[in-house]
This record gives C-alpha cells, structure tokens and sequence, in this order.
C-alpha cells in the first residue's frame, strides 16, 4: 500500500516473461572494443518488451529491458532490468530489479541465474555494498536508470 493509501503497482517477473524476448523491438548497440565491464565489451543488443507512453518521463512498471551480448547461445550473456516497483531498490536505481539470464537449450526460454538489487558476492562484479548494476546505472538517474541510447530516445527527461 502506498502513502495515499492506494495499492502500490508491484511487478514480479519469472523466466516466462523473458520468453522470445529476440521478437521484441530491438536496439542493436555499436561495439565496444575498450569496454571491460562484463557486458559492454563486443557486439550488443537491447530489446524491450513495450514502448512507454509518448511523453513518459519514465519507465512504467512492468518494463523489461534486455541486454544480450554476440556469441554462440550457449555461452552469451544477457542481463535484464525489470521496473519492479516504485519503491524496490530505493538506494540504487529506485524501481528497478536486476537480472542475470542464460538460455534454455530451446533458444526461446531462459532461465534466472540471479535477480535483485545487485548480483550476488562471489558473481564477476558483484559485492558491492548497493549493487554493481546500481553503480553504473546511477549515471543516468535522470533517463530512468537506463543506459544505452536506444532507451533514452523512449523517454522525456524531466
């Protein structure tokens, strides 16, 4: 329940929901031959599940934003963001949840590795008191969170 006593809009996203995330609209990023963090090195793509409204200063809850690095399907990466709820994360990258995925041997389905405000210790660049995904995508408060240009074309800054 939020402050005016309403129901908070609150979305959980399971492995289903990432299915066939490949037919979404797509957002091909250009490679990165300098980039040493885990997913910005190399050939990348970003999908998302569905636009925002024309005019959204933000991401609506229930978005799915997908980040699958080239290579063969068994041994791509693909991270996720997923705008969970207004109020989850509230020290990071406020409403959004972070994913590691890895590919089902049907190239369709995917399954969750890990999820929540930051990768967990012992993970590549996980550890980090707020979460390494918080870290980085701290930058671009004022784009909701996201990154890449395709995304910031999505959404009017306040």
């Amino acid at each position: 329940v939020g402050s005016d006593g309403a129901a908070a809009e609150v979305f959980i996203a399971f492995g289903r929901e990432f299915e066939n995330f490949r037919t979404w609209e797509k957002f091909p990023l250009a490679e990165d031959k300098n980039g040493s963090i885990v997913h910005l090195a190399g050939k990348r793509t970003e999908y998302i599940n569905k636009r925002p409204p024309p005019g959204s200063k933000s991401f609506p809850v229930g978005t799915i934003i997908v980040k699958e690095m080239d290579g063969d399907l068994e041994t791509r990466q693909i991270f996720a963001m997923v705008k969970r709820a207004p109020d989850f994360n509230p020290s990071g990258a406020v409403g959004w949840e972070w994913f590691e995925l890895t590919n089902k041997a049907d190239g369709i389905g995917v399954n969750i590795v890990w999820r929540g405000v930051g990768p967990p210790d012992g993970e590549r660049y996980g550890g980090a008191p707020t979460g390494a995904c918080n870290v980085c995508h701290g930058g671009s408060k004022r784009f909701d969170y996201a990154n890449s240009p395709g995304m910031h074309t999505l959404i009017t800054p306040p």
